[in-house]
């Protein structure tokens, strides 16, 4: 994969300019839909999978059991809090 940082920096804030002025809930929403995305098993196999074959760090089902606990307590950390 290659990154090209310019254009991911555009996008992120053409991303931003669209939820700027979102409501709370609204962003709540978002927050709670990427979370779930992220506890689907098939998506922290690959992410996880992703994590140690590029950096030659950890241990691949650590790293899957990881990006669920993590992604679970930061959505539990940020409930009913602005964000």
């Amino acid at each position: 994969m290659e990154d090209n940082i310019q254009e991911m920096y555009e996008r992120g804030q053409k991303a931003f300019k669209e939820v700027e002025f979102w409501s709370q809930e609204k962003v709540d929403m978002m927050v709670q839909a990427v979370a779930w995305e992220l506890v689907k098993k098939d998506v922290r196999v690959k992410l996880g999978s992703m994590a140690v074959d590029e950096s030659n760090i950890g241990n691949k089902d650590d790293k899957i059991a990881k990006i669920k606990n993590k992604t679970l307590g930061t959505l539990w950390d940020q409930k009913g809090i602005k964000t």
